[in-house]
């Protein structure tokens, strides 16, 4: 896997029933950590300079239509 220069965390929002996908770019693990950790995310990832999960937190709760 080709290296990256830059930390990323990707979070996911539900906003009006449309799901929406948000990049933000970090030099420093330790901040896109902590950037990660204060949002209210449906989901969020933390990639390290080799495009690895590094960390990820997020609604675990699902609604099923049975």
């Amino acid at each position: 896997m080709s290296k990256h220069s830059h930390h990323k965390v990707v979070s996911q929002h539900w906003y009006n029933g449309e799901l929406l996908t948000l990049e933000n770019i970090f030099v420093s693990s330790l901040d896109a950590i902590n950037f990660a950790n204060s949002l209210n995310s449906h989901t969020v990832k933390v990639y390290d300079l080799d495009g690895e999960v590094v960390h990820s937190a997020g609604a675990v709760e699902t609604n099923t239509y049975a």
